[in-house]
């Protein structure tokens, strides 16, 4: 997917992972992401896996067991 496509399907992915809950943590690096992560994916929906994107070298989200949406960054 490029241009407005990519855009569109990343808004429709935001939309529907933003409940009444959302926390956001940003990680010093790939290591600690992926210690985030692991914690976190228990039970949870993946809504996104972690790729790069135009605005950071990596970002995922998921919804964890409890219902709270997590967008995960590696840090630029």
């Amino acid at each position: 997917m490029v241009g407005p496509e990519r855009a569109e399907h990343q808004e429709s992915q935001l939309r529907r992972a933003l409940p009444d809950r959302l926390c956001r943590t940003a990680s010093a690096g790939v290591a600690e992401l992926t210690e985030y992560r692991a914690g976190l994916s228990t039970e949870a929906e993946i809504i996104t896996e972690r790729a790069a994107s135009e605005w950071r070298p990596g970002i995922g989200m998921l919804i964890d067991r409890f219902g709270v949406t997590w967008v995960l960054e590696v840090a630029a």
